[in-house]
C-alpha cells in the first residue's frame, strides 16, 4: 500500500540558480523544492509523495500560489504536481499530463515543431512567447494556445 506521507531523511541540499527563497532537498532520490534554510543535510522531514492533496494548514501556505485547488471531490487544499522523467509522448498517461520544454524559444522551423504544435499539452516555456517574465501554469497554457494558433 502506498503511503502519501512518510518521515524521510534529507540527504543533500542544493541551491536553485536565480531562486532566493527556495532550494532543492534530495529525498529518496527525488529533488524536492523546500523553503530556503528550512532543512540541513541529514535532517528528517515529512515527505509527501507526488500527486498528494494537502489540507489547508499554515505550514502549507507557501504552496498557495502554485497549488491551491477547491474541487467538489477533494474540497479545499494544495495539489502537489508531478514532475516526470518519462518521455511523455510514449508514456501511457501522457494525455493527462503536460510536457513543458524550455530553450526552444519561438523557433517554428525545427524538426520537432509539428510535434509541439499539434499537442495541447506539450508546452513551450521559452521566454520569447511568455513576455520575458515568469508565468503561472495557466498563463503558460494560454500563451501556448495563442502562439500555436498564429503559427
Amino acid at each position: 500500500m502506498r503511503k502519501l506521507a512518510s518521515i524521510q531523511r534529507i540527504w543533500k541540499i542544493e541551491p536553485i540558480d536565480g531562486a532566493d527563497r527556495i532550494e532543492l532537498a534530495h529525498v529518496l532520490g527525488w529533488q524536492c523544492v523546500v523553503n530556503k534554510g528550512q532543512f540541513r543535510p541529514m535532517d528528517m522531514g515529512v515527505y509527501f509523495e507526488i500527486d498528494s492533496f494537502l489540507p489547508i494548514r499554515p505550514e502549507f501556505e507557501f504552496l498557495r500560489t502554485s497549488s491551491y485547488r477547491n474541487t467538489d471531490v477533494m474540497g479545499e487544499g494544495f495539489r502537489l504536481r508531478t514532475m516526470c522523467h518519462y518521455p511523455l509522448l510514449s508514456w501511457r498517461h501522457s494525455m493527462k499530463t503536460y510536457m513543458i520544454h524550455g530553450h526552444i524559444h519561438n523557433d517554428v522551423t525545427t524538426d520537432f515543431w509539428p510535434l509541439i504544435k499539434c499537442r495541447d499539452r506539450v508546452l513551450n516555456a521559452g521566454v520569447d512567447i511568455n513576455g520575458f517574465e515568469p508565468v503561472t501554469i495557466e498563463e503558460l497554457i494560454e500563451n501556448n494556445r495563442k502562439f500555436k494558433a498564429n503559427h
